[in-house]
C-alpha cells in the first residue's frame, strides 16, 4: 500500500539498547472529519525521489514523505504526547528534529 500523508515525523523508540525508527504520517481533516494518523510498522529503507523521500515499511508499505511537511497538527502532536507519557519507564520514545530526520532518512539510500 502506498500513503501520501499531508505531514510526517520519524519517531525513535529506544527499548533494551535497540533503536527502532517509524513514520508517523498525518492527514489533515477539515471541518466535518478531524485529522488522522498512521504509525507505521518500522522503517526497513528509503528511496528519494525530487523533494520527498519513500520510505518503505517493514510489512512492505510505502510512504511518500515531501520535505517541507515535517511536523503534525495540534490534534496529532498530542497523540503523540500521548504516547510518550503512556510508555514504560523501559522505553525511550522521542520525535527526531527534522535534520535529524532527515539525515537518518538519507544514511539509509
Amino acid at each position: 500500500m502506498k500513503y501520501f500523508p499531508d505531514r510526517w515525523v520519524i519517531v525513535e523508540i529506544e527499548k533494551d539498547g535497540t533503536k527502532i525508527h517509524k513514520v508517523f504520517a498525518t492527514w489533515l481533516g477539515g471541518y466535518l472529519n478531524g485529522d488522522q494518523w498512521r504509525l507505521n510498522s518500522g522503517i526497513k529503507g528509503t528511496k528519494k525521489e525530487g523533494p520527498t523521500f519513500v520510505v518503505v515499511g517493514d510489512s512492505g508499505s510505502e510512504y511518500v514523505c515531501r520535505q517541507g511537511a515535517y511536523g503534525t497538527s495540534a490534534y496529532t502532536g498530542s497523540v503523540l504526547a500521548g504516547f510518550d507519557a503512556q510508555k514504560p519507564e523501559s522505553v525511550k520514545f522521542k520525535v527526531l528534529a527534522e535534520q535529524g530526520a532527515l539525515r537518518y532518512l538519507e544514511s539509509l539510500l
